[in-house]
């Protein structure tokens, strides 16, 4: 390689904007309400700041402190569980997530709000011998994996950064915000041992390809 190219590689690479939810520039920061980062973060209190817009939607506790160590990320604990304080009504809300420590069978959302009725919802998470996905009234499913990173948004479910598709439909109406190791229903609906990673609160779309981008960034997190 020529000394010029050299020079514009690095250069290339010390412009490429830091924070694994930029996917080396593919994405903007205007895409989120919300990031947050547990795995490696200095702390429990630092993992639950909103990196994208600190003091504006952290994570809070609902009843007791998540089990956290900076490996595993928050580690479920079948009781505990964090509030985003995010209400996502719209049609233009996701979530994407980093996971491991897959919980057995039952239905075991690992992020979401469920206004009830099973037609207004965002979740993601294990159900039976699949992952499903929701938003609104529709839902997708896909095999099931031990750890890896997963997403949904209107019309499109993701596992690794690989898409199906599913029919649109929106939020309405939304009065519970988003629980993180749980859906936020009349209860925490599904809390189990799920570890969380990372966790990113979309309020736009994304593309395929913006998918595949943050997938690669999350997955060597």
């Amino acid at each position: 390689m020529s000394l010029q190219r050299r020079i514009a590689a690095i250069t290339r690479a010390t412009a490429a904007p830091a924070g694994w939810w930029l996917a080396g520039g593919a994405i903007d920061k205007s895409v989120y309400k919300a990031v947050y980062q547990a795995k490696g973060a200095a702390s429990y209190e630092a993992s639950k700041v909103n990196l994208v817009n600190p003091g504006t939607y952290n994570a809070s506790e609902v009843l007791s402190s998540v089990p956290w160590n900076d490996v595993d990320g928050w580690c479920g604990d079948s009781t505990n569980y964090l509030d985003t304080g995010i209400i996502p009504n719209g049609d233009n809300y996701g979530i994407v997530l980093r996971f491991s420590n897959l919980p057995g069978f039952g239905e075991k959302p690992f992020a979401g709000a469920n206004m009830g009725g099973g037609s207004n919802r965002i979740e993601l998470g294990r159900v039976a011998w699949n992952f499903e996905f929701i938003y609104g009234n529709n839902t997708a499913t896909s095999s099931l994996a031990d750890s890896g990173v997963i997403a949904v948004q209107r019309g499109k479910a993701y596992v690794n950064g690989v898409p199906t598709s599913f029919t649109e439909s929106s939020l309405t109406d939304f009065t519970r915000s988003i629980w993180l190791m749980c859906s936020h229903y009349e209860y925490a609906l599904g809390l189990s041992t799920v570890d969380l990673q990372a966790v990113a609160i979309l309020q736009a779309q994304l593309t395929d390809a913006q998918h595949v981008a943050l997938y690669e960034k999350l997955a060597v997190l």
